[in-house]
This record gives structure tokens, sequence and C-alpha cells, in this order.
């Protein structure tokens, strides 16, 4: 055989290998059903996407601004994505934006925070400066599908009002997790999910606590994906404890005050018999799984510390 077309079967064979269950951006359209994770070409790991049947229902190629450098501008893919089962789903649809390439560039970042009093902030102890920068941001919202319809934002505008002519799969309670990060000289890429809402954080700490664990393994696994490792996006699960939605939003003429919520893995009235030692090991237990937040961990050991 020919030495050259030896090595372009070759090529074309390990660039099917590598490709295997992963679509290459480039040839991604609308109506496109993405699965396992995007393709960006032989030598660059795919971008993930959790488990499922992914619709494209609009793409985009925007352009970033670009200033003090020998470019104007980095083409960036914005993807808005639908889960084909979204109505068994938690996870029923999210936007993608990312830069195929990785770039020569000092990304700029303003510090993890948000306007909105009542989302969660995590800024996995990063600084705007920081080599590899993740920021997530958690909201809770409600009449989600006339919210987004109605919606001023030019952002929403383009990438998530689409959702509105899928209402048979799209709820009106939804917890948007907005999870950005970039790599120093690096990839720029951004997720926004939106979960089917199962609960009322605000009078459940229990739930929050639940979906801050979610963001936070999100956040993580996006923070491989921009240093190049591999990894996967697990899929959100049933919230099994605490109060539940449709609870929190009947209301009586004579509502009766709901009990204090405790959470699912501390008991509320701890055996006398067990000793304060024996106490304070099985918190810190829990504390060490992550099944309690830290200021749970906290607020219960002061307890028992002072009812010595």
């Amino acid at each position: 055989m020919n030495p050259s077309k030896f090595l372009v079967a070759v090529f074309a064979a390990l660039c099917g290998t590598l490709s295997y269950g992963q679509t290459h951006y480039q040839k991604i359209e609308v109506g496109t059903v993405l699965q396992s994770g995007i393709s960006l070409g032989i030598f660059t790991k795919p971008i993930p996407l959790p488990d499922g049947n992914w619709v494209v229902i609009s793409k985009r190629i925007d352009e970033i601004k670009l200033t003090g450098g020998s470019r104007n501008s980095v083409p960036k893919v914005v993807l808005t994505l639908k889960n084909a089962n979204a109505s068994t789903n938690l996870l029923f649809a999210m936007v993608m934006e990312f830069t195929p390439d990785s770039h020569p560039i000092n990304w700029t970042h303003s510090k993890c925070a948000s306007e909105d009093k009542n989302a969660f902030i995590n800024d996995f102890d990063r600084t705007p400066s920081s080599l590899v920068y993740i920021c997530s941001k958690t909201f809770v919202t409600s009449n989600f599908k006339s919210r987004i319809a109605s919606s001023t934002s030019a952002w929403i505008k383009s990438n998530v009002s689409m959702f509105s002519g899928f209402p048979e799969g799209i709820p009106d309670d939804v917890v948007w997790i907005s999870l950005n990060g970039s790599q120093h000289l690096g990839k720029n890429i951004a997720y926004s999910f939106f979960i089917k809402r199962e609960g009322d954080p605000n009078a459940d700490t229990a739930y929050a606590e639940h979906i801050k664990r979610w963001a936070h393994a999100a956040g993580l696994s996006l923070e491989k994906v921009l240093t190049g490792d591999n990894t996967r996006f697990d899929l959100p699960v049933a919230y099994t404890g605490g109060v539940n939605l449709r609870a929190t939003s009947t209301r009586t003429e004579n509502p009766t005050p709901a009990a204090p919520q405790q959470s699912p893995t501390i008991p509320p009235n701890p055996s006398v018999s067990k000793q304060p030692e024996q106490r304070l090991i099985e918190l810190k237990a829990l504390l060490e799984k992550g099944l309690i937040s830290k200021d749970q961990y906290e607020k219960k050991s002061s307890e028992i510390i002072n009812g010595l």
C-alpha cells in the first residue's frame, strides 16, 4: 500500500475511534440528537454531556470580543438542548456555550456574585484572577414558562425562550444552575442547567443542601473539562426528604403552622443513653461523608457541648 494512503487510513480509523459516540461540533445542526459528548477534534478531549438523548433546538456561533492582543475575537458555540425524555427526567434542558479551541487568552471575570440575594453562590475558593476560574450560581424560580416567554433579557430571548414551544416537558417550578469557567490560556465553557424543582429551598434547608451538592459536583466536573481530564456530568437524583413542593405551594384558609424541619441525617432527639463524646464522633462522621453541611455540624456540636 502507498505509504501516504496508509497514513490517511490510520488517521481516519483513529478519528473514528476517538469520536465514537460524539458528534463533532461543526456537524451539529438543529434537530441533531447528541449523546455522550461533543467532539472538538482528534487531539482534544470531547466536552461531556449528562446521560440521555439531547435534542438540539438552537445552534449559534457568536464572537467573543477581545482587546489588547493580536486577535479581535474568537468564536463561541452556543447550543440550546432539550432532554428527549424531559417529562421523566429532572434535568429537562440546558444551554451550552464553549470556545471549541484553546486560545492564548487571559480571560477576565468579575467576582462570583449575584444581585439576587436568594441565589446560592459557589466560587470554589477561586478569584477572578485564578488560573482555572469556576463560578456557580443557583436560582430558584416559579412560573418559568411565562417568565421566559415575556422576558426582556437578550440572553434569555436568544437561548431559552424557545423552551416555551415544548410545554409538555417544561415545568413551571425550576432550579436554574448557571455554571461557567475558563482556564488561563485555554478554553472558556459555560453550562446553564434547568432542573425540575422538587421543593422549596427557602423553607427546606435539606433540599437546599441537596441542590448545592449537585451544583458543586457539576463545578468539579467542569474544572476537569477545562484542565483536559476525563470526567462526566452526573444526572441530578430525586430528592427524598423534607418539605414537598406540592405541600409548600398549597394554601388553606386556616393553615396549621408546620413543625420545624429537621435534617433527615441528624436525629432530632438523640438518645440520652449516648455519651456526648460518642455523639460528637457520629456527628463528625456525618460531616466527613458529606451528609450534613458545616453549618449543621457546628450548630449541633455546639448544642451537645453546651449540654454538658
